[in-house]
């Protein structure tokens, strides 16, 4: 859940700093870029391991990982532009590409989250179809900042998945 509250404003104080070319906002934005891809890929294999060992479900496992594949290239390619002024125009378009991909990568994830057995309290199809929608708005480019929006409130059902999978059972069984 960290990771929706702190995404908005992180990528609000990075675009505030777009353009400038000083050594403090090109730190701000490497530290936001690293914080933000560890965040992600932490999570990321959370979710992985929350779907293989409590579910037994490996249907995602490769999506899991080229999406973290992806946004690690992101990342590094984001913190490279930064400090080489030659490249940096052409990393843009790369981004962009690479963004897209992801996207797609999004929407296939969430449509395979659907086959899942457990309907996770009924925020299955939720956390779903909250995620194509994310990869639909990353995947058009237009509404990359709606994808964001959206990918905090899949963070955030995320979350109320995890404790809700955390939260003991108690099993009363009555002997008669």
């Amino acid at each position: 859940m960290i990771s929706a509250f702190i995404a908005i404003p992180l990528v609000y104080v990075s675009y505030r700093l777009e353009g400038r070319v000083d050594l403090e906002s090109r730190m701000i934005n490497t530290g936001i870029q690293v914080f933000g891809t560890v965040i992600f890929v932490a999570i990321t294999l959370l979710l992985r391991k929350f779907l293989n060992k409590t579910l037994a479900f490996h249907l995602t496992d490769k999506i899991i990982d080229l999406m973290i594949k992806i946004n690690v290239v992101i990342g590094a390619v984001s913190i490279i532009s930064l400090y080489v002024k030659a490249i940096q125009e052409s990393m843009s378009g790369f981004i962009l590409v690479i963004i897209v991909i992801h996207g797609i990568l999004q929407i296939v994830f969430g449509y395979k989250l659907l086959r899942l057995p457990n309907e996770l309290n009924g925020t299955l199809k939720p956390y779903s179809y909250i995620n194509i929608a994310t990869g639909i708005f990353l995947a058009s480019i237009v509404l990359i900042p709606l994808g964001l929006l959206l990918g905090a409130i899949s963070d955030v059902l995320l979350a109320t998945i995890f404790f809700q999978a955390s939260r003991p059972t108690i099993d009363i069984t009555i002997d008669g």
